[in-house]
């Protein structure tokens, strides 16, 4: 039976791709790059949408005829392939994405395992579940399973009671220098990925210093030095594993050490960023461009002050290129406040188009602003930033010009 389907177009600029289910069998799957992205049933007209002006990974549609007997496979022309991305993304630990605004402009979405099967089913964004290197919850899964682990990878204190993390007393802390924790580690976390179908894990917990993140001493691993090199030896493990499987991997870096003044300047994050780059593909900063201590998390500016400092910080994103590593800078900010604009202008004034993003909570924007300053589509970079005075700096875009002044936190858009 030959597939019947026609493009239409709204006034927001989006195609859809129309299509009449088969009226025998079990209907239709359509698949972009081997993920599927939608299926029709038996009845009536299904549709998805694509965005104009493309997703950079849509090179085509293959769409899969599903019967009981047979699967029948067609490939349509080429769609709409972009070369400069938004570089925006969101967090949706919380919310089913059925339920959230149209999620294709975004090129990233965490998930969490508790609703990843979901977002596996997305087309657009690179769909990345969340885990954690350290963290091992009772609760719910995090990397291995509490129930049926090996207890004795989990670590302990100097009475041989189990550490836990201090944030979350539910969750037990991982043994990442053992080989059997890795082992595990890695084998559940690539097949939750797979039968979720995300496109790869989003780790927390990878800190310089992890000691930080512990309710006591951990005797194992007594110091800073051997506290590093137990995680630096977890990502080497893993990481071929994660390249086999064609998974991503992007991490949660932090670089806080207690009383080291280098991290005030984002200094200390771009060394441990280097450690870290032979086997990560994306370093997360949290509270990217913000004060993080107490609410309200106000943003960095010029300043000498350890919550300020923001051109120290801002070096980050283009060192991280260096490095051949995507960038994501995440701030919880309302999207419809003058700090978003404030935020997404600091990340435009460096990004270079590709793979990195800025990551906005959907907890502090439920409804995605659609489409406001976070994530209007400036269109490709004319050329590099450039300042008069290294206060205000600007950079021009294909659809217009963005003016940032670091010492008032303000940002324009014209």
């Amino acid at each position: 039976m030959a597939l019947k389907f026609h493009w239409q177009k709204d006034l927001n600029g989006y195609r859809y791709f129309v299509w009449t289910p088969d009226l025998t069998g079990n209907g239709y799957y359509f698949y972009i790059d081997g993920k599927r992205v939608s299926r029709s049933l038996n009845n009536g007209l299904a549709s998805t949408r694509f965005k104009d002006d493309g997703i950079s990974h849509l090179y085509g549609i293959s769409v899969l005829r599903i019967s009981e007997t047979s699967a029948e496979s067609v490939q349509y022309p080429q769609v709409f392939p972009t070369t400069w991305k938004q570089g925006i993304g969101v967090n949706e630990w919380e919310n089913d994405h059925s339920i959230s605004s149209d999620f294709s402009r975004y090129n990233v979405a965490l998930c969490g395992d508790w609703n990843a099967s979901s977002f596996g089913k997305m087309i657009g964004p690179r769909v990345l579940e969340y885990c954690s290197c350290l963290s091992v919850r009772t609760d719910f899964w995090t990397g291995v399973d509490y129930n049926s682990m090996d207890k004795s990878l989990l670590l302990k204190d100097a009475s041989g009671t189990l550490l836990f993390n201090r944030g979350y007393p539910q969750a037990y802390i991982g043994d990442v220098g053992s080989s059997s924790y890795r082992d595990a580690w890695a084998l559940q976390v690539i097949a939750h990925c797979k039968a979720n179908g995300v496109d790869g894990a989003w780790v927390d917990d990878t800190l310089y210093d992890w000691r930080t993140l512990l309710n006591a001493d951990c005797p194992k691993y007594p110091d800073v030095t051997s506290r590093r090199q137990a995680l630096l030896g977890f990502f080497a493990a893993i990481y071929p594993k994660f390249k086999a499987a064609g998974l991503y991997l992007a991490v949660n870096a932090g670089s806080y050490i207690p009383g080291d003044s280098n991290f005030f300047d984002g200094t200390a994050q771009m060394s441990w960023n280097t450690l870290l780059a032979p086997a990560v593909d994306a370093f997360t900063i949290e509270y990217f461009m913000q004060k993080s201590d107490a609410l309200p998390y106000s943003v960095r500016k010029l300043g000498s002050e350890w919550y300020n400092e923001v051109d120290g910080w801002q070096r980050v994103l283009p060192h991280a290129r260096s490095l051949s590593k995507d960038f994501f800078g995440w701030s919880y900010i309302d999207g419809s406040s003058p700090d978003a604009s404030y935020v997404r202008g600091l990340f435009l004034l460096d990004y270079d188009g590709g793979d990195s993003v800025l990551i906005l909570s959907a907890d502090f924007d439920p409804d995605h602003n659609p489409w406001g300053a976070w994530t209007k589509d400036f269109g490709a970079a004319k050329g590099p930033k450039y300042s008069n005075n290294g206060i205000t700096w600007n950079r021009d875009f294909a659809n217009g010009r963005i003016s940032v002044n670091l010492q008032n936190g303000t940002a324009a858009f014209s």
